[in-house]
Order: structure tokens, then sequence, then C-alpha cells
């Protein structure tokens, strides 16, 4: 054991000389300078936080967690960004990267804003898998957590609800974007918990009882936009329990 860590020793110890007789210093500041400084330069902003939105969700549709793909690409333009919305909340200071939380508003009941899916599944589907999985999935969609619908529904790997899952959370990003310009529902910079309930979690967010009114609007929002696909993979599963219902009679006549 004494021979790797003497060699790991004297490897740093050498990185460590080295950096010093440069203009950075330290091996920390080098690696800001020549990495994290131009990526941050480049992902950091408006667009590069819509990427790790819109590239997680798309991952998910193929059963992958793009949430957690997406951090760990990204994470350290992420923290730098969460890290500065922080500093200037404690100083007092308007929000500099109010985009990098627009998440709070962006996936109400978790990935794809699915909350608004699991009202329409719960109250107004008519197959029994969906009416089921909907009064299931709603306590733990209210905490922001949808693992149920991504897997119970089935989300992946599933074409009908594709297109909502990705553009109702697009759409939320847009919005928010627009009414934190005009100075509604701004959102301060502190750092929150994502599984705070749907509504309370807005209203830190924002420090503001706007937070709540804009997540209930987003929500309505969200609702339209899912409803027809909703509809449509309804009567798909309404008609697969018939055709199963019908084959299981065929076979008790047997």
């Amino acid at each position: 054991t004494m021979i790797p860590a003497s060699m790991i020793f004297i490897l740093f110890m050498l990185v460590r000389v080295g950096c010093s007789y440069t203009s950075f210093g330290t091996a920390q500041d080098l690696i800001y300078g020549i990495l994290q400084a131009p990526l941050t330069h480049i992902g950091g902003g408006y667009w590069g936080a819509f990427a790790y939105l819109f590239v997680g969700l798309f991952l998910w549709m193929f059963g992958i967690h793009g949430s957690m793909l997406m951090y760990v690409a990204m994470g350290s333009i992420a923290n730098a960004m969460w890290a500065e919305n922080m500093v200037a909340f404690g100083n007092g200071l308007p929000c500099p990267h109010p985009e990098w939380l627009y998440m709070y508003f962006v996936n109400m009941g978790g990935s794809g804003a699915t909350f608004g899916l699991v009202l329409l599944m719960a109250f107004r589907a008519k197959s029994q898998h969906l009416k089921t999985l909907g009064k299931v999935a709603l306590p733990t969609s209210i905490f922001n957590i949808n693992e149920p619908i991504i897997f119970g529904t089935p989300m992946v790997m599933n074409p009908i609800m594709a297109l909502p899952f990705i553009a109702a959370p697009t759409v939320n990003f847009f919005l928010t974007s627009l009414v934190n310009q005009f100075g509604f529902s701004v959102l301060t910079g502190a750092m929150q918990n994502n599984y705070y309930p749907v509504g309370v979690l807005q209203a830190f967010a924002t420090g503001s009882w706007t937070g709540v009114a804009w997540t209930i609007v987003l929500i309505a929002i969200d609702l339209v936009i899912y409803y027809p696909f909703f509809k449509a993979y309804d009567q798909k599963k309404v008609k697969e329990e018939k055709e199963l219902e019908s084959l299981e009679a065929d076979d008790d006549l047997i």
C-alpha cells in the first residue's frame, strides 16, 4: 500500500507545485479558468437551462432517468448558477439566474408536469387502468413524485403521451420566463426542497402568494395540453379492457 500511496502523493504534489508557477496559482483555479468558466459561459444562460430541461424530458421517453443524467452532465454548471442565486438572495439582491429555478414551476407533479394528467386520470378516466392509477398516484404527485405515472401509464416508450410529456414543461418554462420578466411571481433565488407540496413549493420559491396563483394557472394550462392525448389513450385502454373481458368470457364458456 505504501507504493501506490507514495506515487499518488508525489503526483499531486508535482501538480500543486507546477500550478503555483502559473498565473492561476492553484489546480482548482486552473480547472475553473480553463474548463468551468467557458462551460458556464456557454451553457449557464437561458438556453442552457432549457437544454437541461428538454434533454432530460426527451431521455425519459426511452426509460432513461433524464433528470439524473443531465445533472451528471451539467451539474458543475447548474451548481454554479444555483450558488450565485443563493449568494444574491443572502445579500438581498435580485436573482441573477432565475431560469435555473424555473424548474419549481416547470415540473409540477414530477418530470413532465404530470400533476394535471394525474387529475385527469383520477377524475375523468373511463378505463379502469388509468382511473385506478390516477387515484394511487395522486398523493405522491402532490409531492412531485411521479414514478407511478412514469412506469404505470407507462410514459416510457409511449408515442401517444410523448408529445404532451415534453410540451407541457416546455410551455411552463417559457410562460414562467415571461411572467418573471414582467414582475409577477418573481423567484427570489433561494433553493427549495423539490418535494414540498405543489403550491407550497412555489410559494416558498417566490416568497409570495403569486407563486401559488401562477402554479394554479400553469396546472390549468397543462390540463388543456394533456387532455386530447389523455382522451385518446384512455379510449385505447378502454378498448383493450373490453377485448380482455371478451377473451375471459370466451375462456369461461370453453
